[in-house]
């Protein structure tokens, strides 16, 4: 039991440290102006969801998470730059691996943003990851807390997307 509890409190210290040394993709004078006009997803590199059966099609995928996206990085104002992703991978973490590692599900994807006039690159095209909101603990606990493969799959869709927004505009970012 011991160690079930050591690995529990391992795991969530461990993510809360890659949590915060997360640093944002521009400076602060770069994104503060910065307003998304068009994104654009690729998903022809995917070949279907990892870790946790489900039946998402790929074309499926990328409208989820361009839709996410939208939503996310919503700003005021005429848009001043584009957004082009390759959607990598997406993991979703089963309940098996929650028993035995514990931990969130995950999107990876290789990011480029560039000027919406002028097409010069404002953040070279570099990988990106996003993570769900839910942490599954190790153990029991975490079979017992992880949400069907339907809700596992959106949370991961939607913290993806926060997580590039936070990535994009640092952690305060207020719209």
């Amino acid at each position: 039991m011991l160690t079930l509890r050591f690995r529990a409190i391992f795991v969530f210290l461990t993510l809360a440290v890659l949590a915060a040394c997360t640093e944002p993709l521009m400076t602060q004078g770069q994104s503060e102006n910065l307003v998304v006009r068009n994104i654009s997803v690729d998903v022809s590199a995917l070949s279907g969801v990892t870790g946790r059966q489900i039946d998402v099609p790929a074309e499926q995928i990328g409208a989820d998470v361009k839709a996410a996206l939208e939503k996310a990085l919503a700003r005021p104002g005429p848009g001043n730059a584009d957004l082009a992703v390759v959607v990598q991978s997406v993991k979703l973490t089963s309940p098996g691996a929650a028993a035995a590692f514990g931990g969130n599900s995950k999107i990876s994807v290789l990011m480029t943003i560039t000027d919406a006039k002028t097409g010069d690159v404002l953040l070279p095209t570099r990988e990106v990851r996003g993570y769900s909101d839910v942490l599954r603990l190790p153990g029991v606990i975490g079979v017992a807390t992880s949400p069907s493969r339907e809700n596992d799959y959106r949370q991961t869709v939607d913290g993806f997307a926060q997580s590039v927004k936070e990535q994009i505009y640092g952690d305060d970012a207020a719209s």
